[in-house]
């Protein structure tokens, strides 16, 4: 049962997330577990066949090999995908969430991506209705490395296994030991690290999981947020009987035990945490509603809820939230154990990271993916940058579709024509259309890939070409640009930007190409590989067919500027840090003064009559008519200077220069303000979620915003 509201708006035009397929989650009796390691790492493909032989043991398989099954038994139905009965789904999920990681395993960190079975299609399953662990995937690429010939195993060669880690006392001098041990709030009478534990750890193992938590978040300035956050929990309190009356705070810590599901709230009592109140310590970055979810009582029914109704079907715009066991493992839940579903918005690792026992306060740990230590501590040998050529004129783009899907052949082969048919000439070179990338040295893409060579001159050209063509899941391609500074480990992990979807990057291949001297201008051509075609049902092509973009009438395919975000998280002290690092060194580097164009804001399309900074906001969640929701600096950009900035602000955001890595969003002024900030847009790093407040429907917009207490009373 839901509210009016709530359930009368599955008329939502499609464009905006939504999909035409109906079903219901309380049906799904199946899940899948996707699990992906980078492609040719030895100690990836080691870590992969050890997390296969410990699944087919603890869970009883009959047969470890890819097999078919019913609905109540466990199976493997792909490479390194496994069905799950619903009624399993905790203890499976949660065995796999832990074994991903290097700690527990003793092996390498792998990747989940977790989905329901809706009957809707593959194609919406994964889009709409998944979670992931670790790094974000769109889809598992798995099918493709099933050929030998398209999965060679030739990186870290020479020690394919970490060896298995027995007990605590085997990791003592390991860096990850402080994320490894019971959190001190959790040790007390009502501790939650129970034993036996995780291998590798003092948190407690999958079969002792007795809970989660569930985190919502919203971001205040925008009304579609605010209301449709408040509609989708009154809608789920009601399909579940949960009690405003009866919430249950965390007065002792992180990770409290209850004996019931229940609204979770902190020490201070009060049903949400909003942005306001986040301070360095807290673990999120948006504001929040929480839940504490029984693992045995309704946590897959309430799980299984969420993926569905958080869509935009149902209110005015898709929603996020993370979900994480209580092992007692403060920043292990958080952070390697958790599920992220929706976009992916990052805790505040500064936060989990202090909470969990971490004790530096000026540089992240090696496990923070944002962090220098992390690049250090999974390449070796990182070049000194200044061997870098940082000022280069020459890029790479590279579009990066599916090879077994025609219908992303079909979209890569459409916007190869339109390239070829824009006569840029010896501007942009067409280098290869590689079907197997990822099984081509020193590549670090794990799905096929176009690439071309780019100078600098054709970036005004190119760039609103490619990017109102390319919109991810609509037409199944992505794009990635690189610099091409000589550096191939700091191009891919941290000087590219994306338009689409965003992918991780194969660590262990660009090692490869970094100590081979690559200049990344044109990986070694590729071997040959075959894979079957994925069967792609009527129902994907139906939803795929409903995303197609259609260009909005007036948008400016030659925009005459630009505006670039600089953005981190408003809470994470290293995050912070490393945006003020990037902020002053752009300015001394341009010549330019700080906030020296503020006039017009808060305007979404400005328009300057030169190079120039633009505001710094701290916090734009206080401001309704701000676009951003995060930590950010503005820099005006004319057409004429975009080869220049882009140059500059992609190989000096990464953390060898700042520190941490510092995101990056890259919006053309084509007077399609919505479409601007999110489709055209290229972004490094996060893609922080857009006010749509100063562009949204006037019904909505005229809304006023509210705040709830923790007696469903408005202040």
């Amino acid at each position: 049962m839901v509210s009016a509201r709530f359930a009368g708006l599955g008329a939502l035009a499609l464009a905006t997330g939504a999909f035409s397929c109906d079903t219901d989650p309380a049906a799904w009796s199946v899940f899948e577990a996707h699990v992906i390691g980078a492609p040719g790492d030895a100690i990836a493909h080691a870590a992969s066949d050890a997390l296969k032989t410990a699944f087919c043991e603890e869970f009883g398989l009959t047969s470890c090999e890819i097999t078919t099954g019913s609905d109540d038994e466990v199976y493997i139905f792909e490479n390194l995908g496994f069905r799950i009965p619903r009624d399993q789904f905790p203890s499976v999920a949660s065995w796999l969430m832990q074994q991903r990681w290097e700690q527990v395993s003793g092996e390498a960190n792998l990747d989940l991506l977790i989905n329901g079975v809706s009957g809707c299609g593959s194609e919406l399953d994964l889009r709409n209705f998944s979670a992931s662990v670790g790094q974000r995937f769109p889809y598992s690429p798995n099918h493709l490395y099933t050929d030998a010939a398209a999965s060679p195993i030739r990186y870290n060669v020479e020690s394919s296994s970490k060896g298995e880690v027995a007990d605590k006392a085997d990791v003592a001098d390991a860096e990850e030991e402080w994320a490894s041990l019971c959190s001190e709030d959790c040790q007390d009478d009502d501790k939650l690290c129970i034993e036996p534990y995780a291998s590798g750890t003092s948190c407690s193992a999958a079969d002792e999981i007795t809970a989660y938590h569930m985190h919502f978040f919203y971001f205040q300035n925008n009304n579609a947020s605010i209301y449709g956050k408040e509609d989708l929990f009154e809608a789920l309190t009601t399909e579940f009987s949960l009690s405003y009356d009866e919430i249950c705070p965390d007065t002792t810590g992180h990770e409290m035990s209850h004996n019931e599901t229940c609204i979770l709230s902190g020490p201070e009592g009060g049903w949400e945490v909003d942005a306001y109140s986040q301070d360095g310590d807290t673990s999120f970055t948006y504001g929040c509603n929480s839940l504490y979810l029984v693992h045995h009582q309704n946590y897959t029914d309430i799980f299984s809820w969420l993926l569905y109704y958080k869509n935009s079907k149902f209110q005015d715009m898709s929603f996020d939230f993370l979900v994480h066991p209580a092992t007692g493992c403060n920043f292990a839940d958080h952070y390697e154990f958790s599920m992220s579903v929706g976009e992916y918005i990052p805790n505040n690792n500064y936060g989990i990271a202090s909470e969990g026992g971490w004790e530096d306060e000026e540089n992240a740990s090696e496990l923070d993916r944002f962090g220098l230590a992390y690049l250090k501590a999974n390449v070796d040998n990182v070049p000194d940058v200044e061997s870098c050529n940082l000022a280069t004129s020459e890029f790479n783009l590279h579009v990066l579709y599916d090879p077994s899907s025609d219908l992303a052949t079909g979209a890569k082969d459409s916007l190869v024509a339109d390239i070829a048919a824009a006569g840029l000439g010896d501007s942009v070179e067409f280098i290869v259309d590689d079907t197997s990338s990822w099984a081509t040295t020193g590549s670090p893409f794990y799905v096929a890939q176009v690439q071309y060579a780019v100078s600098a001159d054709a970036l005004t050209t190119l760039l609103p070409l490619v990017s109102q063509r390319t919109t991810g899941d609509a037409t199944h391609i992505d794009l990635v640009l690189a610099p091409n500074t000589g550096c191939p480990v700091y191009d891919y992990f941290s000087f590219s930007m994306a338009v689409g979807r965003t992918w991780p990057v194969n660590l262990a291949a660009l090692a490869v190409a970094q100590s081979q001297e690559a200049t990344a201008r044109t990986f070694p051509l590729p071997r040959s590989a075959s894979f079957a075609k994925i069967v792609e049902t009527e129902a994907d092509a139906r939803e795929a067919a409903a995303h197609v973009p259609s260009l909005a009438a007036g948008c400016d395919s030659s925009p005459e500027g630009y505006v670039l975000y600089a953005l981190s998280a408003s809470n994470n002290a290293y995050a912070v840090a490393a945006l003020e690092t990037f902020l002053s060194d752009m300015s001394s580097s341009l010549e330019l003064t700080r906030e020296e164009c503020t006039d017009l804001y808060p305007a979404v399309e400005p328009a300057y009559e030169k190079l120039c900074m633009m505001q710094e906001v701290a916090t734009p969640y206080k401001v309704f008519e701000d676009v951003m929701t995060t930590n950010y600096g503005a820099l005006y950009v004319p057409t004429e200077e975009l080869a220049t900035v882009m140059a500059y602000a992609m190989t000096h955001r990464g953390p060898v220069q700042s520190g941490y890595i510092v995101d990056l969003k890259l919006v053309p002024l084509t007077g399609c303000a919505a479409e601007d900030h999110s489709q055209f847009a290229f972004v490094s790093g996060t893609n922080w979620r857009v006010n749509a407040s100063p562009f949204e429907d006037e019904s909505v917009k005229a809304r006023r915003p509210h705040r709830i207490n923790a007696n469903r009373q408005q202040v």
